[in-house]
């Protein structure tokens, strides 16, 4: 027996292998995911992480793009003065890595504004789901400008330009719509609900009745112009009275009151809006 077979084993190989460029971040990062992210491993001492990695349905581990993502959010969360504004400015790169940059966050951005979408419509949500859609649509706000941001770094003529800013808008539309939606929601369970015989409530819906695409400009024009000649006509009205015909408290019969001054207008807006206005698409 030989004095190698004597000595101690060799030391087990590192936990983490560092395999690319070592000056890319995504070396380090999957190099951590791969250790961290494999299956069958669990925390050692079972203590609360900063984010949770939620794998999908039916699916043993989770992805990079998932583990991109959760660290972000995190980091996000963690530190929100440190965003792209505060970033040191390289020079710019060439087209192909900055299209292969801008594809790779939008489909990121895709991910999320699918996700908030799905999230910002579960009924009786609790309150750590809800704090985490609200994680999720910072994120997507953060992503929607790194887009925006390499998208105008893209040369106009390039051919994957229209496509790419089409895409962006309507992500963007999508995730505006799911934020007004869980803001309703959120106002209808706190409570902060319009009556439904309110004067407010009955003037909305008859102008959606009148005018279901919204009104033109030229019948926004035609109701300031009855206002205006409904007011002068009270003031002139008031002006004429003597001042022994009022009474001391200032409440006349035939003084201006909002309720029937709105139904007044809203008789108005009807009569023009079945006399002259022709819905035409151009003018929505």
């Amino acid at each position: 027996m030989s004095v190698a077979d004597v000595e101690s084993p060799p030391p087990p190989p590192p936990a983490v292998v560092l395999q690319g460029d070592t000056n890319d971040p995504h070396t380090l990062l999957r190099a951590v995911f791969q250790y961290y992210c494999r299956f069958g491993r669990t925390s050692t001492q079972g203590c609360s992480t900063d984010v949770t990695l939620v794998k999908l349905k039916r699916e043993r581990r989770i992805t990079y793009a998932m583990f991109l993502e959760a660290m972000g959010i995190m980091a996000l969360k963690k530190y929100p003065n440190l965003t792209l504004n505060h970033g040191q400015q390289l020079d710019p790169p060439n087209t192909v890595i900055t299209l292969e940059k801008t594809q790779l966050s939008l489909e990121q951005y895709q991910r999320q504004v699918h996700m908030v979408n799905t999230l910002s419509r579960v009924n009786s949500a609790s309150q750590a789901e809800v704090q985490d859609l609200e994680d999720r649509i910072k994120f997507c706000y953060m992503l929607q400008d790194e887009v925006a941001e390499l998208v105008s770094d893209l040369p106009r003529g390039y051919e994957a330009y229209r496509r790419i800013c089409k895409e962006v808008e309507i992500l963007s539309a999508n995730l505006e719509a799911s934020v007004k939606y869980m803001a309703k929601v959120h106002m209808h369970r706190s409570g902060v609900v319009v009556s439904e015989d309110s004067p407010r409530k009955r003037e909305n819906a008859a102008l959606n009745k009148l005018f279901p695409h919204g009104m033109a400009p030229g019948i926004q024009e035609t109701m300031k112009q009855i206002m205006q000649a409904e007011h002068d006509r009270v003031r002139f009205k008031d002006a004429k009275r003597p001042v022994d015909d009022k009474d001391d408290d200032g409440d006349d019969a035939d003084s201006f009151r909002p309720s029937e001054f709105s139904d007044l207008c809203l008789g108005h807006m009807e009569d023009t809006a079945h006399s002259t206005w022709q819905p035409d698409e151009d003018s929505f």
